[in-house]
């Protein structure tokens, strides 16, 4: 953390091949990274390709939109490919790997600002602050103000617009963070959520829909650490299924520190 902080990304990665491998060979792999696929079947730029692909030439009034050129736009239709979407040529699959990576990606710039900004919080409450800008509803609000769901590529042929799931739209704006990534750097992504996540932290906090009780228990747990040592976690443990399969009821208990803090009975 002290390395990031003082000197970067690129400093932390260069202390982390230092300490991780021994040989020359693989540190070499580790600091340098291969190019994305559809970066490497064209190596300078594919915009040539938007003429002939009514999906790359839909996808440019996205890029009007937030004022923002893709050097590689298949990377920017790679995000926006739903899992559903077999394998094509265009995309070279969905962006469920994008949503990996940029899940990743919005944690460490959200953790960086906090952690900036709120000098005198303690490690949970930060935590806190952070679950209420990354987290499924909020990504999914601002996917669908930027109008996203509107560019995602399915395999509905019938060309109408499709009303996404929360999660979905959620996986949309992460996989298009990767995709930021990918084809510009870091500091893009930092701008594009200084302007359309940090500004609205106040309004994240106060409007609490995504605080569900479960992530307030998780989150009350690890205000409870010990300082110094792993913080504990509530553990979840089924103690009975009953009714037929399309209809079954569960009864779950919740464990904090080995006692028995709860237990309900539901649908799942």
């Amino acid at each position: 953390g002290a390395v990031y902080y003082e000197g970067g990304l690129e400093e932390a990665k260069q202390l982390f091949g230092r300490l991780l491998f021994g040989t020359q060979d693989l540190r070499d792999v580790w600091l340098n990274y291969p190019l994305h696929p559809l970066q490497l079947q064209e190596s300078n730029t594919d915009r040539q390709l938007i003429e002939t692909s009514p999906v790359l030439k839909k996808l440019t009034k996205f890029e009007e939109a937030i004022g923002l050129l893709f050097t590689h736009i298949r990377l920017l239709a790679r995000a926006f490919t739903l899992r559903t979407v077999g394998f094509n040529h265009l995309t070279l699959g969905h962006n469920q790997r994008m949503e990996f990576l940029g899940d990743s990606i919005m944690q460490l710039v959200a953790t960086e600002y906090l952690f900036i900004h709120f000098p005198g919080h303690h490690e949970g409450h930060l935590t806190l602050l952070r679950s209420s800008l990354v987290n499924n509803r909020t990504q999914a609000k601002v996917a669908e103000e930027l109008g996203m769901q509107e560019f995602a590529i399915t395999n509905d042929k019938t060309k109408r617009p499709v009303a996404l799931r929360t999660k979905t739209l959620a996986d949309l704006l992460e996989s298009f963070i990767a995709a930021l990534y990918i084809d510009k750097d870091l500091e893009y992504v930092h701008t594009f959520m200084n302007v359309c996540f940090f500004p609205r932290l106040k309004e994240f906090i106060l409007n609490q829909d995504w605080n569900d009780p479960k992530s307030q228990l998780q989150q009350c747990c690890l205000t409870l650490r010990t300082e110094g040592k792993e913080p504990d976690i509530p553990l979840y443990k089924t103690l009975q299924t009953v009714g037929p399969s399309h209809a079954r009821t569960y009864t779950v208990a919740v464990y904090f520190k080995g006692e028995r803090i709860g237990c309900g009975k539901g649908p799942r």
